[in-house]
């Protein structure tokens, strides 16, 4: 049975028999086939026979985009953690930021401890912007540790220094100094100092600010 046959049959057949076809099928994933075929057939399975499907899937190496993984967290496969945890792992560098977090928010937080302890040597894509930020006001200072450390971004003296005096792992600093081109010596003064308004650009709420002040002179005068 090939996969066009399966996709174009499997909605007529009873529960068992989707299931017991998911084995029978000889070219699983054919180049040219579509992720969303996949995603619309788990949407229509009884829960057993999706999450069959969706390992079939992760060991065929069907190529899921970030947002293909978030919908299938949608889907509900609440009895299968362990699978959905598998899913995550293997296409993390995939995942954009809103994504994979939206995704950890299905577990419990010991199943986040363990996503982040199995994702020790993996590569995230993440900007340093979303691990330093977005991620601090997520999960604790041990996963940004190991997300800093899956990282292969240049991060800039500011984010890594803020990221530091909050706790930072000092070892995960220092190669990512190392990996940006900065100066660990010069961060350690840099983290020290007072950070003020002026020392990022203003944001858009300044400078509507600015505008309504010039505007309201203008009226003035």
């Amino acid at each position: 049975m090939t996969w066009k046959e399966y996709y174009r049959d499997y909605y007529e057949w009873s529960e068992s028999t989707q299931r017991n076809n998911l084995s029978k099928i000889t070219d699983f994933w054919p180049e040219g086939r579509k992720t969303d075929e996949i995603i619309d057939c788990m949407n229509n399975l009884e829960e057993k026979a999706a999450a069959s499907l969706l390992r079939k899937s992760i060991k065929a190496k069907v190529p899921f985009s970030s947002s293909d993984i978030a919908e299938i967290f949608n889907i509900g496969l609440d009895n299968y953690k362990e699978l959905l945890k598998e899913l995550l792992l293997e296409y993390v560098d995939k995942c954009e930021w809103y994504d994979f977090q939206s995704c950890m928010m299905c577990f419990d937080n010991d199943e986040v401890s363990d996503i982040f302890v199995r994702l020790k040597g993996r590569t995230v894509n993440f900007t340093p912007e979303e691990i330093t930020c977005d991620a601090y006001g997520a999960f604790d200072m041990e996963a940004i540790d190991i997300l800093m450390d899956c990282s292969r971004a240049k991060f800039d003296e500011f984010d890594l220094a803020f990221i530091y005096d909050q706790g930072a792992d000092e070892d995960v600093v220092r190669r990512k100094c190392e990996q940006s081109g900065i100066s660990f010596k010069s961060l350690k003064s840099f983290s020290n100092r007072k950070r003020v308004e002026s020392e990022r650009k203003p944001g858009i709420f300044k400078k509507l600010m600015v505008i309504l002040f010039a505007a309201s002179d203008d009226d003035f005068l």
